[in-house]
């Protein structure tokens, strides 16, 4: 048996064969070439130092060649075979080409775009015989068979030690290139809202510092007419919460000063709090030991009736550290203070869980990416939502029913992939504040049950173990 040179309908174990370029009956392929997408650059270049910068690089299409001969047994059995190949090629939508060498273990699938026939050399014969040159333009990579899976998180951070805390793992990860990653998870019936958090992290990890570190910042320091306490309570992370009562005022309160070590980068601030009156919180940042400070973030908080997460901003640290490349930096950590400051325009009681340091994985496409997305299912039935990187876009099937709708289904930031050769992290952030529905609810009992897929891709061939 020759190798498999198929038009199919999808990506499958045993998809339905739509064209056989290679069955001998009535084609057989004589040639076949499918070299791998040139990396396309954009650099800069100066005459201030040797050597230019790049600005941005993506792989360009690839276009597979293919040289076949076709027999008939009479003309209009040749004509009605050319007829179907023409059709197919000339899809506006394109097609899958599945390829599978001979002694291979699993087949890949170019998703090609629409195409012609580029030749036709007509051979004298008692027969139809006539010589075919295919070229097709195809997206830059081949498909695998899909990778999938499940992840079982956990709401309450506690540190971010135990598995399963704010994320789950994508094992050995296959292909050759980065891949996008489609999670499908439940939501619940008669939810006004549901705000989710993703980013994927190869390497680094949150940094989660609790309100057990809380205090008055500088020791025995507090502003005038606040006052500080924990609290007991088993709803929150660790079992208790920090109390923050405040009058009104600009002078700014210090909440949370606490002592992290990470990596150089971008970082995702998330509070988790419950805001009894209208705060500005301000992210402070400063070397340890060091005299000086600097704001980072500042976010309007506004008062909620239970806790949940808030997304202050994307902050770097250190502050005015390189952008990472990979030559250094990237892997020394990094010893930094970092203090939350409130300020209140007006009188109220505050409460105060933890803040969390997601990588929002701006520097390096491959170390992680960071979306926003709101799920709104205000249906009286269960449904499932869909954050898919594959289509670039989110959506919830209820009832049956597809819903895509910017004012239901939406994201800012970047959805994630995963890295190939190695193991990958989806950290999710189940609710975050929606000023749109603030009545949402983050319970740290709550436990999420996600389902994972994407394709690996691959240059040209697959490996047998991956």
């Amino acid at each position: 048996m020759g190798d498999l040179i198929r038009i199919v309908d999808r990506i499958d174990a045993t998809p339905a064969v739509l064209f056989d370029l290679n069955d001998e009956n009535p084609c057989g392929v004589t040639g076949f070439s499918a070299p791998p997408p040139l990396l396309v650059r954009a650099n800069v270049q100066t005459m201030l130092r040797d050597g230019s910068t790049d600005a941005g690089s993506v792989f360009g299409d690839r276009s597979i060649e293919v040289d076949l001969d076709l027999y008939a047994s009479s003309q209009d059995a040749s004509a009605a075979v050319l007829q179907n190949l023409a059709r197919l090629l000339s899809d506006p939508r394109g097609q899958w080409l599945m390829y599978q060498p001979t002694g291979a273990s699993a087949p890949v699938f170019f998703r090609t775009k629409r195409a012609d026939i580029s030749s036709i050399e007509d051979v004298l014969s008692s027969d139809a015989l006539r010589e075919l040159e295919l070229s097709i333009p195809a997206e830059p990579f081949a498909y695998g068979l899909p990778v999938t899976g499940t992840g079982s998180v956990k709401n309450n951070p506690h540190f971010l030690q135990a598995p399963n805390e704010m994320g789950f793992t994508v094992s050995d990860v296959q292909g050759d290139v980065p891949t996008p990653l489609r999670l499908q998870l439940p939501v619940v019936a008669g939810r006004s809202a549901q705000s989710v958090v993703t980013a994927l992290s190869r390497s680094e990890v949150p940094a989660m510092t609790s309100k057990v570190y809380m205090d008055c910042g500088s020791p025995g320091v507090t502003a005038p007419g606040w006052s500080q306490t924990h609290i007991n309570d088993s709803s929150w992370i660790n079992g208790s919460k920090f109390r923050l009562i405040h009058t009104s005022g600009n002078d700014p309160q210090p909440i949370g000063p606490g002592r992290v070590e990470t990596l150089y980068g971008d970082y995702r601030v998330l509070l988790r709090a419950m805001p009894g009156a209208a705060l500005t919180v301000e992210v402070v940042s400063g070397n340890i030991g060091g005299s000086s400070a600097q704001v980072l973030a500042t976010k309007d908080l506004p008062p909620t009736s239970s806790p949940i997460w808030f997304d202050i901003g994307v902050v770097r640290l250190p502050s005015g550290a390189p952008i990472l490349d990979g030559r250094g930096l990237s892997d020394v950590p990094m010893d930094s203070a970092i203090m939350l400051q409130v300020r209140s325009p007006s009188a109220g009681t505050s409460y105060f869980d933890g803040v969390m340091l997601l990588p929002a994985g701006i520097d390096d496409a491959t170390r992680g990416s960071y979306a926003h997305v709101t799920l709104d299912n205000s249906t009286s039935v269960a449904g499932d939502a869909y954050i898919d990187t594959i289509h670039d876009r989110t959506y919830m099937l209820v009832s049956g029913a597809l819903i895509i709708n910017p004012t239901t289904t939406t994201f800012d930031g970047g959805l994630p992939y995963v890295t190939p050769g190695a193991d990958n992290h989806v950290w999710f952030v189940k609710n975050v504040y929606s000023p749109t529905y603030p009545s949402v609810e983050d319970q740290i009992t709550d436990v999420t049950d996600l389902q994972w897929l994407y394709y690996p891709l691959y240059v040209y061939g697959r490996p047998a173990a991956s």
